[in-house]
């Protein structure tokens, strides 16, 4: 049974990485295809967690495609998940929260902040400041970098 545990969660964790890659290379049709094939009921021990690393691939997108709201509500949603468990693979939360703050810092001034308040606000509400204080962390340092910008401008 272990050994078929393993396979489900090899399997989604491909998955995972083909929506990347189709996004990476601008297919965005396949990246809603795999999000989907993730979501199918399964085995797997950590199914959750690959639904929300496949949903933070779609905010990743979202974001590309300037859906501001729909990108903020899809990574607020899904971090917690990725943190409770760490992440899988290549897709462990330290990595995740840094390519987050990327994006994050690369948005208007205004947009990054409501962004950081936003996450803060919420995850703070989840309880997260205490069981998750990486998560709170990095939302106050990404928003001290963007304060910090307006301070150096």
């Amino acid at each position: 049974e272990a050994e078929q545990i393993q396979d489900f969660n090899t399997s989604l964790d491909s998955l995972v990485e083909a929506c990347n890659v189709a996004r990476y290379r601008k297919r965005f049709q396949d990246v809603y295809a795999y999000n989907q094939l993730v979501k199918i009921p399964s085995e797997a021990h950590q199914a959750e967690l690959f639904i929300a690393l496949s949903d933070i691939v779609l905010a990743d997108l979202a974001l590309d495609e300037n859906h501001l709201e729909r990108a903020l509500s899809l990574y607020r949603d899904n971090f917690p998940v990725v943190a409770r468990s760490g992440g899988y693979g290549w897709h462990l939360l330290r990595g995740l929260l840094e390519n987050l703050g990327h994006r994050i810092l690369s948005l208007k001034r205004d947009d990054g902040l409501t962004w950081c308040n936003s996450l803060d606000a919420y995850w703070t509400r989840q309880g997260l400041i205490d069981s998750h204080p990486e998560l709170i962390a990095a939302v106050w340092q990404w928003r001290q970098d963007i304060l910090g910008r307006q301070m150096a401008a």
